[in-house]
């Protein structure tokens, strides 16, 4: 289904099947034909092999074998190991085995590999550099394996798709495989929200199964909605917040410390009153859509609150230029904001201004005063010449 919606939006599978033909597996081919699910115009992709000649599966060492003895790129055969590292160590650990005997059956065989290998190909074609996906269908059922029936999600699903976002729904059917599992796992940066995207194609993969809802994988392809003007730059960016009346004063510079170690763009405290007049603090984070997850990991783990509210905002940010000015005392480093040709705003790197006030004895005020002096010069002097 996934190699399904991306020859939907766009790749072409003549490449997909010559660069697949790279592996060293037994004969296959790939049938691709256009069909109607639920009324809407889909993809759908079956592997045709001979299975008399397919082993019962393979070990994970084996197919990454092939994968790094082909003639893909590099980029493809990491993201196609990835995949297959990733179900390894899902493998053994639901198996209680090392990952060197783990033995891949179903995610073994050719049609299998060549989904994975073939999704990463198709991604590549099409120029795709990040990837998210929604909350993930929990349904509910059984599922035929090599270990005999399992429960649905699977177990390897599961352990693979752990840090996720999940939803229920009343389906009694796998939803999603190991072998999408181990796609979404080696692709995804996030999952949850839909991020801030300008869609320019949309592709439909359909399944084999026959379900009581439309049997489709949807993929959005498109560029993530930043841009900019000759004035400013505008951004789609998350506001995360919570508020917290049960921790320690002292643990919130340690909790915003370590936001900005992971790419908070923002962090700050707010004191507020919640219910039955109880003063309280409310952490505010801002970070790009990339981030929200590591974000809340930090949040949960650091804090003692129990649930985060995730806001959509948009930023507007003037261009900006940093250079260094001379001051009778050193140089210190000063940063200009303009809107088109006008200055907005002129400010002197605090930190550069506390080192030379401590280093000279001098009042921090003054430092500031002179470098915003030189630097207020040395902008004339540009725009005259």
């Amino acid at each position: 289904m996934a190699l399904g919606a991306f020859i939907d939006s766009g790749a072409d599978v003549g490449e997909i099947v010559r660069a697949l033909k790279e592996l060293r597996l037994p004969e296959f081919e790939i049938a691709v034909e256009k069909v109607n699910e639920g009324g809407i115009a889909a993809t759908k992709v079956k592997v045709n092999i001979d299975s008399t000649h397919e082993p019962h599966g393979r070990r994970p060492t084996e197919i990454i074998e092939l994968i790094e003895s082909s003639k893909l790129s590099e980029g493809v055969k990491r993201k196609a190991i990835k995949a297959f590292e990733h179900l390894a160590i899902a493998e053994a650990k639901v198996h209680g085995v090392s990952v060197d005997e783990v033995h891949l059956h179903e995610v073994g065989a050719i049609d299998a590999i060549i989904d994975i290998v073939g999704t990463m190909l198709a991604m590549h074609m099409l120029g795709i550099e990040r990837a998210f996906a929604s909350r993930l269908p929990y349904s509910s059922g059984w599922a035929k394996s090599a270990h005999g029936l399992l429960p649905v999600p699977a177990p390897a699903t599961l352990e693979l798709l752990k840090d996720a976002q999940w939803r229920h729904v009343d389906i009694d059917a796998e939803l999603v495989t190991p072998t999408g599992a181990a796609i979404l796992k080696a692709t995804c940066k996030a999952f949850g929200t839909f991020p801030p995207l300008s869609p320019t194609s949309i592709g439909y993969g359909a399944g084999h199964a026959r379900l009581p809802i439309p049997n489709l994988l949807r993929v959005v392809i498109g560029e993530l909605a930043s841009y900019v003007t000759a004035d400013e730059t505008h951004e789609q960016l998350f506001i995360l917040e919570t508020n917290i009346d049960d921790m320690p004063a002292e643990w919130f510079g340690h909790v915003v410390e370590k936001l900005f170690e992971l790419g908070a763009l923002d962090a700050y405290i707010i004191p507020v009153q919640m219910k039955k007049t109880r003063p309280a603090a409310q952490l505010n984070v801002l970070c790009n859509g990339e981030k929200v997850r590591s974000m809340l990991d930090c949040i949960f783990s650091e804090t003692t609150t129990l649930g985060v509210r995730i806001i959509p905002v948009e930023r507007v940010c003037l261009p900006r230029e940093t250079f260094a000015v001379s001051t009778p005392f050193g140089d210190v480093r000063v940063k200009v904001a303009r809107r088109g040709e006008h200055i907005i705003n002129i400010s002197p790197e605090y930190e550069d201004c506390k080192e030379v006030a401590k280093r000279e004895n001098i009042p921090l005020k003054l430092v500031v005063e002179m470098a915003m002096e030189e630097a207020r010069r040395k902008l004339s002097g540009s725009k005259e010449a």
